[in-house]
């Protein structure tokens, strides 16, 4: 739910792609369905063999940070999910 909201605001599924196949990007650069910050992450998350791009990678992505930081780094989003 976290992740559609991110990426979709629908509420319903999460969207790591557009109809013309490109990435979701969102506003402030945030990449695919649960809207991972590439300046931040992109390093660490190529250390740990994830690709971001991908659904899986981003999800893959979003997990680890789940279990470090819990909903903290999606907070903004939070009246959509909560």
């Amino acid at each position: 739910k976290v992740c559609a909201c991110e990426s979709d605001l629908s509420k319903k599924v999460p969207k790591q792609f557009n109809k013309d196949g490109s990435v979701v990007i969102g506003p402030t650069g945030d990449r695919g369905a649960c809207q991972i910050n590439p300046h931040v992450h992109s390093k660490n998350a190529r250390a740990m063999g994830v690709d971001l791009d991908t659904f899986e990678g981003n999800i893959s992505y979003a997990n680890y940070l789940y279990k470090l930081n819990g909903l903290r780094d999606w907070k903004s989003s939070q009246s959509c999910w909560q």
